[in-house]
């Protein structure tokens, strides 16, 4: 078995990545009161209703809209 040991340059990007999204995450929560945050909550949310649109409706079954809204 070989173990992975990383390289400096694997170290040092993980850091520098590791940086990045913690500076963004920092920015979004304490300077732009979650925006990004909520936005990514609200595409989920729209796909999520989109999709269960797409797998649960036909035109056959327009009688049980109103389950499907519920």
């Amino acid at each position: 078995m070989s173990r992975f040991i990383p390289s400096l340059r694997t170290a040092r990007n993980l850091v520098i990545v590791s940086g990045l999204f913690g500076g963004l995450y920092f920015a979004d929560k304490k300077l732009y009161a979650s925006t990004f945050q909520r936005n990514a909550r609200t595409l989920w949310t729209g796909l999520v209703v989109a999709l269960d649109y797409k797998l649960n409706f036909a035109p056959g079954k327009a009688d049980k809209i109103n389950i499907l809204h519920r």
